[in-house]
Parts: C-alpha cells; sequence; structure tokens
C-alpha cells in the first residue's frame, strides 16, 4: 500500500470464516517466537532468525545479555491508556462516510433455553407449547466462554478431567457439589490438607521510598549543566488516564 510498510494482497471471501481467522491470527501474531528463543550454557539469550541477517555475516543467530534482552523486550509494551487499536476510513468514527452505510440488520430477541419447557412437561407448564413443537433456538452468542478461548489459543481443554480422560476420549469434569458454608468447606480443606484460611493481602506498594535510576547520556558535544543529569523522574510511567 502507498505510504505503508504492509502487504494488503491477500483478500478472504466473506463466506470462508476459517481464511478469515488464520488471517486475524497473522495479525495479531506476536512480535517474537518463543519456539526460537533458547538460552545458552553461558547464560546468554540467543534468537534463531528465519533468515540470515543481511549483512556480510549472514549471522542465523541474535545473542543478547539477559539484561538487554529484557530491554528490547520493554520497549515493546505500550504506555497506559494509550491506544492499540485505531480505526480509519469507513470505520472510523468520525468518518463522513459512516452516514452512506446500511443499517445493522435487527437482532432476533434472543429466547434462552433453560425457560424453556422440557419435553412431556409442555402441559404442566404455564406457557407451554404444544407436544411435538419445536423448542425455540438461542441467537449466536457474542460472547466466547472461556473455556472455549483457551481450548482454540492454547490448546488445552481445562474442562476435560485428567484422571478419566484418555487420548482418544475426552470425558468433561461435573460438578458433585457447590458448597457456600465456610465451616464444611474449612473442614473439606483440613482433610485435604490444603490452607483454610487465605493468605494475608500484601501492600499495593511498597513502604520504602522509590528508587532513583541512574540516566545513561552521551556528555560529548553537551554543555556541563545538561551532562550533570545523574536521575530522572523515579515513576514516570504513571499518569492520569486521558
Amino acid at each position: 500500500m502507498a505510504g505503508f510498510s504492509l502487504h494488503a494482497a491477500q483478500s478472504v471471501p466473506a463466506w470462508d470464516r476459517e481464511a478469515l481467522e488464520r488471517l486475524l491470527r497473522y495479525g495479531l501474531r506476536a512480535p517474537f517466537s518463543q519456539e526460537r528463543l533458547s538460552r545458552s550454557p553461558e547464560g546468554k539469550v540467543v534468537y534463531r532468525l528465519r533468515r540470515p541477517w543481511p549483512n556480510a555475516n549472514g549471522a542465523m543467530h541474535l545473542i543478547l545479555d539477559p539484561l538487554d534482552f529484557l530491554r528490547r523486550l520493554a520497549a515493546l509494551v505500550s504506555f497506559p491508556y494509550s491506544h492499540q487499536i485505531r480505526y480509519h476510513g469507513v470505520f472510523a468514527n468520525r468518518s463522513r462516510w459512516r452516514k452512506l452505510l446500511p443499517d445493522p440488520p435487527a437482532r432476533e430477541e434472543c429466547t434462552s433455553l433453560e425457560s424453556a419447557p422440557l419435553p412431556g412437561l409442555e402441559a404442566e407448564a404455564s406457557q407451554g407449547t404444544r407436544v411435538g413443537q419445536e423448542r425455540p433456538s438461542a441467537t449466536h452468542r457474542r460472547r466466547v466462554p472461556w473455556a472455549q478461548l483457551l481450548r482454540r489459543l492454547l490448546h488445552v481443554d481445562a474442562l476435560a478431567c485428567p484422571r478419566c480422560s484418555t487420548s482418544a476420549e475426552t470425558v468433561p469434569m461435573v460438578v458433585l457439589a457447590f458448597l457456600t458454608d465456610p465451616l464444611v468447606i474449612g473442614k473439606i480443606l483440613r482433610h485435604l490438607g490444603l490452607a483454610a484460611t487465605p493468605p494475608a493481602l500484601s501492600p499495593a506498594r511498597p513502604l520504602d521510598p522509590p528508587m532513583e535510576f541512574l540516566l545513561e547520556t552521551d556528555a560529548e558535544g553537551m554543555d556541563e549543566d545538561a551532562a550533570d543529569v545523574e536521575s530522572v523522574d523515579p515513576d514516570p510511567w504513571i499518569r492520569p488516564p486521558p
């Protein structure tokens, strides 16, 4: 695209939702791959490149000190209250073209399956349906359950029983009891050898005064007043929201 370092030649048909998901996953991928990250016997951080480095040596690995690696990694963390997603064109909220867009389709009323009468109990329900009538179907949920997100992103089934499940069959865990009595909960935890009382809460901030960090500057070509800078704001990241 003109003016942007962006490859926009890939297109996805409107009906191919799996291809759209793969494209979005590629756009939201991490800035580095953990599979190509390792640690050398000397304690250095080694990052293996996919292609040779564009220089005369053509190195295939980047070797960094742990602190240098953390410093470069911290540079990827965004500032507080900064916008991570920006919409341009017709997607922007102040776009002049938004009034030309058609109205969104009307959303159907979502009918809960729990409120629908069970088969065989239609006559007893106050607002039952006739025998043989189909139960109302729920509309598509916009919120994805957390267990499904873990399966899709990390390939981890958090609801699978670790004792009963096998490689060929996954047995979901079931709730045996829902306990709310603190005395009963304490007895069960003590019987299992677990802590029956929650740990003490730590203070939100340390009681010690904030530490001062030295600012590394190149004094060459600077006046004496600017070269005497030895410290910076001890907490430069705290600022009020916009």
